[in-house]
């Protein structure tokens, strides 16, 4: 496919004013593998305009973080913590890097039964501490879940 560069304008972006928030957005998807579903993450997260998204089974593996860079919009950082004993699960974070300053720490808890980010910012002088869990479904081999 070829494009047409006739067809592009330029917009100019050096007038444009931003108002700045007193809210902190934070958004959660269960996504049941966001590998085919990249695009659709990344449009809910710039079109609700969310600070802070928590992602659960992501079923992304160790070395995946490449692969993901198109599902964050610009001005995102994103951390994926795959589950690492067995297939599916996972979790990952995505938020607007101009909130990396603020981030004391983000942590993963990892046991048989569950998976959980935390996460401890400092919003408006106070200190924030965030946690999202993913609890997987039994099965045969993992019945304490």
């Amino acid at each position: 496919m070829r494009v047409n560069k006739n067809n592009l304008i330029n917009i100019d972006t050096r007038n444009i004013y931003v108002v700045p928030s007193t809210s902190f957005l934070i958004g959660h998807q269960n996504c049941r593998s966001c590998r085919n579903k990249v695009s659709e993450i990344r449009d809910l997260i710039y079109e609700q305009n969310i600070d802070l998204m928590f992602l659960t089974e992501t079923w992304l593996k160790k070395d995946d973080d490449k692969l993901m860079e198109p599902i964050k919009p610009p001005g995102y950082y994103f951390r994926s913590f795959p589950r690492i004993d067995r297939g599916g699960g996972g979790i990952a974070l995505l938020m607007k890097t101009a909130y990396l300053p603020q981030v004391e720490s983000v942590n993963e808890l990892s046991f048989a039964s569950f998976q959980a980010i935390s996460i401890i910012l400092k919003l408006a002088n106070r200190k924030v501490s965030l946690a999202c869990v993913y609890k997987p479904p039994k099965s045969k081999k993992y019945t304490f879940t």
